[in-house]
């Protein structure tokens, strides 16, 4: 599974486990291209469905 940066460029998600990860409009998580990481934007319990929206995270948020 990949996630697309622009138009030519992706990036391959690895751990083969962030495949399940799922897309929402008010994500828990986001991936941090530059450091090819994913990252919380809020605690996670164990159980919880993993998250994320294909834009720049809310200011803020990125460490």
């Amino acid at each position: 599974m990949t996630l697309q940066l622009s138009q030519h460029q992706h990036i391959e998600l690895a751990p083969g486990f962030l495949a399940f990860t799922n897309h929402s409009c008010d994500p828990n998580a986001y991936f941090d291209v530059e450091r090819h990481a994913l990252v919380a934007l809020r605690p996670i319990a164990p159980g919880d469905e993993v998250t994320f929206a294909q834009r720049v995270p809310p200011s803020g948020h990125a460490p």
